[in-house]
Formats: C-alpha cells, structure tokens, sequence
C-alpha cells in the first residue's frame, strides 16, 4: 500500500535515489528531460524539503517511490531578467502574481509503480494545500507522458515559452 507524507529532510537519500531511477528509465526512453546530468541534485532536493518550497513523497513501506514540490517563488526565480519574467506573464496571458501563483514542479514516480495513481495522488494531496492560486507546470516537450496526466488532472494548455534553459510547454489549472 502507497502512503503519502508531507516531504522532510529525513527523505533526501530516498528521493536521490528516486531520481537516479527516473534518469534511468529517461535514459532508456532516449529522453533529454533535464538541462543538464547535475540537475536537479541533491542540494536542490534538500532545500524543497527544508525551505518555504512545499513537498509531498509516496512510499511503498520505507522507499520513497514519488515525489512532487511547489514553488511559491518562481516567479523570483526561474527568470533571467524583469523584462523575461513580464515576457512570461504576457506569453501565458494569464492575471499572474507573485502572490496568485505557484509552480508544482519535480514531479517523478518510480517506473515500478508507474500506472498505479501515484503521480495524480501527488498532485490532488498538493493542490489541497494551495487556495486561491494559478498553478503554472512547465512541461519538457520530450517529456509528453505527462500532458495526458495534466490534462486529466484538469490542466489546460497555456503556450510554450522558451527559458534561457530550454523551451517548455506551459499548462495551468486555478485552483479554488
């Protein structure tokens, strides 16, 4: 049986462990998911467990098999310039705020436990910790596993937008 817990450092090793079993089966796929081979890595993981960024894991006994994260704050961060972050807001013609909007990001289940729930269940525990808010999920166009996941989980299509570290397609939901 999956259960679910709010993330805490107490799970890095397991979510590292997790991610060397996604970069496994992307590598097998013949998937370039990620920007480079060192990211995400272990300090990114340890601040979405310890910092203001919200996570949540699935576990199957003491194994970490699913993780996911919100950032409150990306759009602090995940932009380059004031103009690129307006660009941005203009490009998913939405009403976005650093105050109205978060990003769920790092979204990896372990391909043993594909097809089970547990990438949707991770979803559902996180928005029901966020009110009130446009969530905003960048999508790898070599990962398109996940529109169908998204699109099921009510997600609409946005744009595409082209961040100084690679093109991504662009889904949102509001969630109440």
């Amino acid at each position: 049986m999956i259960n679910y817990s709010y993330g805490n450092i107490a799970f890095l090793d397991g979510v590292c462990d997790l991610l060397k079993e996604v970069k496994k089966k992307f590598k097998i796929d013949k998937k370039n998911i990620y920007q480079t081979d060192d990211y995400p890595n272990k300090d990114i993981f340890k601040s979405d467990l310890i910092s203001n960024k919200h996570s949540i894991v699935a576990l199957d006994g003491n194994k970490v098999v699913g993780f996911i994260c919100f950032e409150d704050d990306f759009l602090d961060y995940d932009f380059v310039s004031l103009e690129d972050k307006d660009n941005f807001i203009k490009t998913t013609n939405l009403p976005l705020t650093n105050t109205n909007s978060v990003s769920f990001s790092r979204l990896m289940v372990d391909p043993k436990y594909h097809k089970q729930g547990i990438g949707s269940n991770l979803f559902k525990k996180l928005e029901n910790e966020i009110h009130g808010k446009y969530n905003v999920i960048m999508i790898n166009p070599e990962n398109n596993n996940v529109l169908k996941l998204y699109k099921d989980l009510g997600y609409k299509d946005c744009s595409s937008y082209k961040f100084v570290f690679g093109f991504f397609y662009l889904m949102y939901k509001y969630i109440e």
